[in-house]
């Protein structure tokens, strides 16, 4: 990871293009949790090690990777005091989420609201058999979809062969 965000910030330092397009290349990486991180300090030093990585000034969405509410739930709100203090030091421009359901997404986007930080995204397992779930959150709370897994790895397209070993961990879970 540590070289292709390297590779990434060497890119957007070097691009040659249009001012006003390399100005609005917007760089998101994801902070992991467990067991790496468990104060906050700790997500602020990792923000500053990936931006001493890229070489760049301000990551532009910096996302919390996965919810600890179901494994370390005391560890939760250390973490999301985290984001807090990535974007109060200017080290995010926006802060989002990544694998939370949607009864911690609105949680979280209270919880950051109460302290003047904007959740701008959210990276969700979004498919036609959850679509209007997650939708109706985000368009509630003004908040961006990302999505990493299009229409529950396409099953519902009927795009996977049908043989057993078109399976893998990701698909085993459907």
């Amino acid at each position: 990871m540590a070289k292709a965000k390297k590779l990434l910030g060497r890119f957007v330092r070097e691009f040659e293009g249009q001012k006003r397009v390399r100005d609005n290349i917007l760089i998101a990486t994801k902070f992991a949790a467990y067991p790496w991180r468990l104060t906050p300090g700790q997500f602020v030093t990792a923000c500053k090690s990936s931006l001493d990585r890229m070489q760049i000034e301000q990551i532009g969405i910096g996302q919390l990777h996965w919810s600890t509410a179901n494994y370390a739930p005391l560890q939760e709100l250390a973490l999301w005091d985290g984001l807090v203090a990535m974007y109060e030091k200017g080290l995010v421009r926006a802060v989002g989420v990544s694998n939370y359901g949607p009864k911690q997404l609105v949680k979280i986007h209270d919880y950051l609201k109460a302290r003047g930080v904007p959740l701008c995204s959210a990276q969700v397992l979004l498919s036609r058999l959850d679509f209007f779930g997650a939708k109706g959150i985000s368009q509630g709370e003004n908040l961006g979809l990302q999505m990493y897994r299009e229409a529950a790895e396409t099953v519902m397209c009927g795009l996977l062969p049908d043989s057993p070993t078109a399976t893998s961990s990701r698909t085993d879970s459907y």
